[in-house]
């Protein structure tokens, strides 16, 4: 593991038996607490990594059910609660909260028993103001959209965005400044820039800005001090 400044923070990662069996699919760093990153992993679980201890795992959390190839697409800690961690499987968004060392279970999941075939949600972003607040995105090429979360009401999805992109989305990332401004990039190498707080007789999506590559944008990040940039990743580098 390297630091921002190109310093090398660890050199040796320990792992159980078990996780030396597995594929990670997915990585995030707790803003909040730098020295902690969580993986997913294609077996359904997420793994707590500790900085300060050489990459030794702190933790691993996993569904109360397993289901077989249920793997972890996406993961994201909350921006504002530094022991919230949210992960998009196959089948289901999971929320796990890392204080509670005796649970390692979910404390609850938004999708419920919504296909898995409908939806295949590959992407998950938390907001950066609202501690409750979540996207979560469709990679299905039949019904790209972003779905608005608000976890004091998990049972109800608050909104659909929909309309910008015309095959699955497979990554998002709301405005660190403007909680007003989402971006989303799909398989049909577009970007679409959305305001999530229109009214709901309102289209939400701003714009669609050009492809600039001919392959798919797997990647989005916004700028951390300057609220216009963002950059994009592809496949093609």
């Amino acid at each position: 593991a390297f630091s921002t400044t190109g310093g090398v923070l660890a050199q040796h990662i320990e792992v159980s038996p078990k996780s030396e069996q597995q594929t990670v699919n997915c990585l995030d760093l707790n803003s909040n607490e730098n020295n902690l990153i969580c993986s997913g992993s294609n077996d359904g679980s997420i793994t707590i990594w500790d900085l300060n201890e050489s990459l030794k795992q702190s933790a691993t959390l996993s569904p109360t059910i397993p289901i077989p190839n249920d793997e972890v697409l996406s993961v994201a800690w909350n921006k504002q609660v530094k022991s919230i961690i949210a992960s998009v499987t196959n089948s289901n968004v999971y929320i796990y909260d890392t204080r509670k060392k005796e649970q390692t279970t979910p404390i609850m999941q938004c999708l419920g028993s919504w296909s898995c075939v409908a939806y295949i949600s590959k992407a998950v972003c938390w907001s950066h103001t609202h501690a409750t607040s979540l996207i979560v995105a469709s990679a299905n090429d039949a019904n790209p959209h972003l779905q608005i979360w608000d976890l004091r009401y998990a049972n109800c999805l608050l909104r659909y965005l929909k309309g910008g992109h015309n095959r699955g989305i497979v990554t998002v990332a709301w405005n660190p400044f403007d909680e007003q401004i989402i971006l989303s990039a799909a398989k049909d190498n577009t970007t679409c820039l959305w305001n999530p707080t229109v009214g709901p007789n309102d289209n939400p999506l701003i714009s669609v800005i050009p492809s600039v590559t001919n392959q798919w944008i797997n990647d989005i990040k916004w700028c951390s001090w300057e609220p216009s940039l963002f950059a994009v990743g592809s496949l093609d580098g």
